[in-house]
Formats: C-alpha cells, structure tokens, sequence
C-alpha cells in the first residue's frame, strides 16, 4: 500500500461517510435533557448542623491559633538578632519590623560601601555579630532605625 492511499492520509479517514439512504441533513439531533442530580443525603437535624458548625469554628479558631503562635515565635526569633540596648523594653511587634528594615537597609549599605572604617571596634574576622555598644558607644547616639522621619508600611 502507498503513503498516498494510506487510512491515515486519505480524505475520507477524517470524515464520516452517512449511508446513502440516510443523508446528513435528514437526521434531527437527538435531543438531551439534563435532569439535575439528586444527593441522597439523610436529613438533618439543626442540632446537628450547629455541632459541625461549632466543630468546624473550633478547627478554624484552633488553626489561626497555631498562626498566631508561629508569628509571634518568628518575632520573638527576630527580635534576638536585632541590636538593641539592655535596658530597653520589649519592641512591639510593628517596632520589631520596622528596627529589621533599618537594620537590614543598614547591613546593605554596608556591604555597597565596603567595610567602614572604625565601624565597631571588633573586627568582623573575630567576631561576626558585634555587640550593640561595639558598634554604637554613645548613649545619645539614635541608632539608624531611630529616624523619626522614615515612616515605611
């Protein structure tokens, strides 16, 4: 058999032949009524609807539990990394976030400048996380996340 006459390449492979009797026009589409499903489902009562609608509060209260508590473990986290003095008292949440912004705007400009000179008075090679007075000695000294102009949500 040739490729030319082949099932796959030839024309009528594509196409349905109707019988000659039967041409395509005279055929009338069968009509389809969709019927909606019913679910058999048991009826229930309304205590029972407001015990799944207590359980599935419970699960969510439960869940935004959780959330809350790894955040709050998350910035507790943050909070020892960043630079503040002994006797501050404990940043508030939106504190912490902001003193990260400053801080991690500071570490970068850093990093684009070089290392500054007398920058802290330990050098880096010894010990990488110098101490909040290594790096900022004046108690009149603002820290760079001070700024009372730099108000970024």
């Amino acid at each position: 058999m040739s490729e030319m006459n082949s099932p796959m390449t030839s024309p009528s492979f594509y196409t349905y032949n109707y019988p000659a009797s039967c041409p395509s026009q005279s055929i009338p589409a069968p009509e389809m009524k969709r019927e909606k499903r019913r679910y058999r489902c048991r009826k229930r009562s309304p205590a029972t609807i407001e015990r799944a609608r207590v359980v599935r509060r419970d699960k969510a209260n439960a869940r935004e539990r959780r959330r809350m508590n790894s955040l709050n473990d998350a910035l507790e986290h943050l909070r020892t990394i960043l630079p503040q003095l002994p006797d501050e008292p404990k940043m508030t949440k939106i504190e912490t976030l902001r003193v990260a912004q400053g801080y991690i705007r500071y570490l970068s400009s850093i990093l684009s400048q070089g290392e500054p000179e007398n920058h802290c008075e330990g050098s880096i090679q010894s010990d990488p996380s110098p101490s909040y007075s290594e790096c900022f000695p004046s108690p009149d000294y603002k820290p760079f996340y001070y700024s009372t102009n730099q108000h970024t949500y």
